[in-house]
Order: structure tokens, then sequence, then C-alpha cells
């Protein structure tokens, strides 16, 4: 913090060439700055007192070690692969633009001293000087915003969330590939599916809770579930009416014609004229069974003509 005290100037040619003194922060008047979006209590507890810089000039310089919270505006919509931009805004919590006037130091925020975050890049730093006016005041009361702008660290997502949901969602499609014979489709799918709710609740636990913003990959994650808790009722049925035995009845010619045609159109299992041609040998089969098993019931009860000629000689 630095500023300007025209009391707090003196020759140094009268003070044995004294340019410049450290004093107690708590002996000299200090204006209130405070940061307006502040996430913690406005206390002191995090602020070491630490002595201001007094230069004969009548300018003072007080660094203050601090530790900062401020709230932030996140957009996890692109989550793990988002930008945020948060700002820290500073200025005088009681005196006014008359009495604290807030100025442009530097043309750019100083990184000399940055510290490298292992989950954060840092791309961009800027600030502004604003000038806002309430309702309550005539007076203008003068703010520093400072814009800090940084990416989230792919590199441990890539290999803890990503690359993981694009295996479970491999074997997710594999779930439709198994006959339904196989006892282990209905296991498979539910396995799936306990794998895709563990992840939820990882992805959950990385990012605040808000709803202002639904993660895409949230979204991903609850459609291959929802697809994969239909695999799992379909298969059920399909074993249900596969496994029903002698109970089973044969599918109305309606239900063949809907799946056969229609449906099977849609996903493309076979041609249309591949269909028509497996209809009509159907047809043909069933015919024939038809006229086989009326021709054997006349067989077995129409008598031969040697029969009743033999049967009235014996009379």
């Amino acid at each position: 913090l630095y500023r300007f005290d025209e009391f707090l100037q003196w020759n140094p040619d009268d003070f044995n060439g004294i340019h410049r003194l450290n004093l107690p922060s708590k002996l000299i008047w200090l204006p209130d700055i405070v940061l307006y979006n502040n996430a913690d209590e406005f206390s002191n507890s995090n602020t070491m007192q630490a002595n201001a810089m007094i230069i004969h000039n009548g300018s003072v310089f007080w660094p203050i070690p601090t530790r900062l919270k401020s709230t932030c505006q996140i957009d996890v919509t692109y989550f793990p692969y988002d930008e945020q931009e948060c700002k820290l805004k500073f200025g005088s919590w009681t005196y006014n633009g008359y009495q604290v006037s807030i100025e442009q130091r530097f043309d750019a925020i100083e990184l000399s001293s940055y510290v490298v975050n292992g989950e954060w890049d840092l791309l961009d730093t800027s600030y502004q000087v604003n000038v806002v006016r309430y309702p309550c005041c005539p007076e203008p009361f003068p703010d520093i915003t400072f814009y800090v702008r940084i990416r989230r660290r792919v590199l441990y997502y890539l290999y803890s969330v990503v690359f993981p949901c694009v295996m479970l969602s491999i074997l997710t499609l594999l779930v439709f590939c198994l006959p339904p014979e196989s006892g282990e489709k209905i296991a498979l799918g539910i396995t799936v599916l306990l794998a895709f709710s563990v992840f939820m609740l990882a992805i959950a636990e990385s990012m605040p809770e808000t709803s202002e913003h639904i993660p895409l990959i949230s979204l991903y994650l609850t459609a291959v579930m929802a697809m994969t808790s239909v695999s799992v009722m379909m298969t059920v049925l399909v074993l249900n009416l596969h496994y029903r035995g002698p109970k089973k009845n044969e599918i109305p010619f309606w239900l063949q014609q809907l799946l056969s045609l229609s449906i099977a159109n849609v996903v493309r299992t076979i041609s249309r004229s591949k269909r028509l041609k497996l209809y009509k040998n159907r047809e043909i089969r069933l015919r024939a069974s038809f006229h086989d098993s009326n021709r054997n019931l006349n067989t077995r009860t129409r008598p031969s003509a040697n029969g009743v000629l033999l049967s009235y000689m014996n009379v």
C-alpha cells in the first residue's frame, strides 16, 4: 500500500541525514482499505502488523503480508477444460473520494514473486480503477479491481476422469453386443452402472456446489447411466421372454411385422430386400406345414378302400 502524507515530510539535513524511517503502523494514520468481495471474516487475524516505511518526501509504503479469501463466480461447464476469471475489489470502507483518492501507480502487475500452482495456470492479470456513486451518498467512492484469469491443469483429470470414462463407455457398448443367453450381460451392465456412479461422486467432490452451471461431463455420465439402465431393463425383459419355457406363446403377426420391417429399418439391422425374402420364405414354410398337417389329419381319419373291403368280407 502506497500513499502520500504531507504531514510526514522533513528535511534530511535537519535530522543528521535521515531519509527513511520504519515505524509501527499503529502510530500513523492509514486508510481503511478492505477487500469488498471478502469470503472471510473482516478481522486482522490474517494480517501481520508490519512496520510502515516512511520517506522524507512524505511517501508511505506499508507492505501488508496477508492472506486473502474472496468470492468468485465459477463456470464449470467445460470441466476439466475450464477457465475462470476472478476479481478482487479493494476500496476504502468509510472514506469517500474527496478524502482518499485511489490512483493507478503501475502499468502492469508485478509477478516476479508468483509461485506456480499445481492445479491452476495463471493466464493473465489486469486491474482497473473505478469510481462508484451510491444512492445514499453524493460523494464518489473510488475502488481498484484486480482481474485474475486462470486455467485448470488437465493432466491429473485426464488420467483420473477422462480416460476411465472413455473405457467405461466402451464397456457400455459391449453390454449391447452380448447375447441374451449369456448370464453375465446383466452383471456387466450393473457393474458399469456402479462404476459411473463412483465417477459422478468423484467429479462432484472436485467442483463447487453450484446450480448455475452444469458440467458437460456430468450430463454425459448421466446419459450413459440412463442408457445402461435401459439396457439392463431390456435385458431382463428379453431373458424373461427367452426362458419362459412351456409358458411362452408365439409372437403375434403384427408384432413380428413391426419388429422386422419398421423398427429394423430404423436400426439398420438387415436390408429391406432380405427381410422381404425371409418373410416370403417364412410364409411358404408356414403354408407347407399347414398343408402337411391337414394331409396327415385326413390320412389318420379317412379309412382306405382296401380296409373297407376286408372288413366287409370278414362280415
